[in-house]
């Protein structure tokens, strides 16, 4: 997560020295961190939810090169959204988004899990009226087909390779963070390495519409896409249940070719999202981790509660090039925004909390 003050990257010691210049940054409860799954400590909390102005959660502002991340600060006079619930204590107001990401698919994220870096991590930065910062993080996995909001996105950075380049984002750019925040009723379908190469020998009819919505396993251990799920002539409307981990969550409307007994080949790219209604507003968080940390630049100010959602969010290859043409502002040539995650920081004595939200 960045300061709202710029910093010339050019100019200043590199993360292991700024403490030397912003004595926080040496502190000992920064960020970011590996999480470790296995010593994360179970809870409940309140449900912890964003409720947005506008429907669908659709944003629209400034999308910025400051030379360390694409930020998009938005215009909160046409609606932004808050953060309430859970450990928060108070309102927390939406102000800005962006993205860390690598120069390689194995890398990017800023926080770990278990030892895994993701390709990146998209930051949405909230502050209460005090200036305390709350951070809802995503993480960014590589995959073959990537969330629609972070194409939408990524049709935009071609304005602002250069540091200090700037573009406007308005109503007509559709960027609805609904459709890309994972939470409780709105799951990415590329969350695991399902292929949706399940063999389904299920009992397909053959006369219904075979619309990947049913329940076919792929061979992986995420949520497959197309699962199974033959797309084809006749599709027997998920009764080809495939043989597999992944659970078919969502759309998965892939290349199905069904026989006539039912063997699901699906190899579906579908972006795997529950259909949520288009006036809807308010958006449950309902699978994360919780610790209390830091800004991961300097000054690296230790007010900072973090929220890291265990489902991951879909990058394609195609979008992460866009992203690695960002030009940064670091002693490098040529001088690439890419490899923005600071290196992680000791967990020390803090806990960090596994979390499933309380039903309303």
């Amino acid at each position: 997560m960045k300061p709202k003050t710029k910093l010339n990257f050019s100019v200043v010691p590199g993360p292991p020295d700024w403490h030397k210049k912003w004595e926080q940054c040496g502190y000992s409860q920064q960020s970011p961190i590996n999480i470790d799954k296995s010593e994360a400590e179970h809870t409940d909390f309140p449900t912890l939810k964003i409720i947005f102005d506008n429907p669908g959660g659709l944003v629209t502002g400034t999308l910025k090169n400051n030379g360390h991340n694409p930020t998009l600060e938005i215009d909160e006079d046409k609606g932004t959204g808050t953060l309430e619930g859970g450990a928060v204590d108070g309102t927390y107001t939406l102000e800005q988004f962006h993205v860390h990401f690598g120069c390689e698919n194995n890398r990017g994220s800023e926080h770990t899990e278990s030892g895994k870096r993701y390709s990146g991590q998209l930051h949405l930065v909230f502050k209460d009226a005090a200036g305390e910062t709350s951070v809802v993080a995503l993480w960014l996995k590589a995959s073959s087909k990537g969330n629609k909001i972070l194409g939408r996105f990524a049709k935009l950075l071609p304005k602002i390779i250069e540091v200090g380049n700037e573009t406007a984002v308005d109503e007509s750019h559709k960027i609805r963070l609904m459709e890309l925040i994972p939470n409780k009723n709105y799951q990415h379908g590329d969350n695991g390495n399902g292929n949706g190469n399940g063999n389904g020998n299920g009992n397909g009819n053959g006369n219904g519409n075979g619309n990947g919505n049913g329940n076919g396993n792929g061979n992986g251990n995420g949520y497959g896409n197309g699962n199974g799920n033959g797309n084809g002539n006749g599709n027997g409307n998920g009764n080809g249940n495939g043989n597999g981990n992944g659970n078919g969550n969502g759309n998965g409307n892939g290349n199905g070719n069904r026989n006539d007994n039912g063997n699901g080949n699906g190899n579906g790219n579908g972006n795997g999202l529950h259909k949520y209604p288009k006036d809807d507003k308010v958006l449950i968080l309902s699978d994360y981790y919780h610790y209390k940390g830091s800004l991961t630049t300097p000054p690296c100010c230790e007010t900072v509660m973090w929220y890291v959602l265990k489902p991951k969010v879909p990058i394609s290859n195609y979008q992460l090039k866009q992203f690695r043409k960002l030009m940064g502002d670091h002693p490098r040539e040529p001088p690439k925004m890419c490899d923005n995650y600071r290196p992680l920081q000791p967990l020390n004595d803090r806990k960090v909390w596994s979390v499933k939200n309380k039903k309303d």
